[in-house]
C-alpha cells in the first residue's frame, strides 16, 4: 500500500517528505514497530536464502529506522559474512565485520559501528547491500537523511550487489524527488513483503 494522501504528498519536497515520514513512524506503537521489525528481518533472511547470498553489507539502526539486528544475527548463524560501514574523517567510509559480540562505538556520524573497521576490509562474494532511508517509492527511489553517505557508498561500487531498502510500509510514498547524485534501490522490503523494483540479481561484491 502506498500511504500518500493526495497530490500534495506526491509533489512534496525532500524536506517535507522527511517530516511527513518522521511523523508517521512516530505514530507507530512500540509493539507495532517491534512486530514490523521481526517481519522485515524474516523477509530479508528469505531473500538472502533464495539468492544464495554469502556476504551482507548492512547497518545498525538509528531510533527511527527499521532494526535489522535479528536479520544480521541470522546471517552470522548461517555462516555469512556481515559487514557494517563506519564513517570516518567526516565523509569517508570504512567497513568492519559484525557479530553479536563485536565491540561497537559511535562513528563520526554518531551511528554505532564496529570499532575494528579498515579500508582493506571489503565485502566479497555474492551478496546484498541493505540500506535504510526516510522514504521510498515503488520505482526504486530512495530518500535519505540528506548527508549522502549511502549514495556515496553506492557510487563507490555497488557492483553486483543487490541493493535492498529496509523500511516500514508507512515510509512508502508515490514519488521520491531525485537529484543526479541519488541512487535507487533494486528491492524494497517492508513488513508486508518484498517488492522487486528493478532487475539486478545478487552478484559478486568487489
Amino acid at each position: 500500500m502506498i500511504h500518500d494522501a493526495g497530490t500534495e504528498v506526491a509533489r512534496a519536497t525532500k524536506s517535507q517528505l522527511r517530516s511527513l515520514v518522521r511523523a508517521r513512524i512516530g505514530s507507530m506503537s512500540p509493539a507495532d514497530r517491534s512486530s514490523a521489525d521481526r517481519r522485515i528481518c524474516g523477509y530479508l533472511a528469505d531473500l538472502t536464502e533464495e539468492l544464495g547470498v554469502v556476504s551482507v553489507l548492512a547497518y545498525l539502526a538509528l531510533p527511527d529506522e527499521v532494526k535489522v539486528d535479528g536479520f544480521l544475527s541470522t546471517m552470522v548463524e548461517r555462516g555469512c559474512r556481515v559487514l557494517l560501514p563506519r564513517v570516518v574523517g567526516g565523509d569517508r567510509l570504512r567497513y568492519g565485520g559484525w557479530r553479536p559480540t563485536v565491540k561497537l562505538s559511535r562513528d563520526d556520524a554518531g551511528v554505532l559501528a564496529p570499532e575494528a573497521a579498515s579500508p582493506g576490509d571489503r565485502p566479497r562474494g555474492a551478496g546484498l547491500l541493505v540500506v535504510p532511508g526516510r522514504a521510498f517509492d515503488t520505482t526504486g527511489g530512495r530518500l535519505g537523511r540528506g548527508r549522502g553517505y549511502y549514495d556515496r557508498l553506492l557510487m563507490a561500487g555497488a557492483g553486483g550487489r543487490l541493493v535492498v531498502g529496509a523500511a516500514y510500509e508507512c515510509q512508502v510514498v508515490e514519488h521520491v524527488p531525485r537529484e543526479e547524485h541519488d541512487r535507487d534501490v533494486d528491492c524494497l522490503v517492508t513488513e508486508t513483503g518484498c517488492r522487486r523494483l528493478r532487475d539486478g540479481p545478487a552478484g559478486t561484491l568487489a
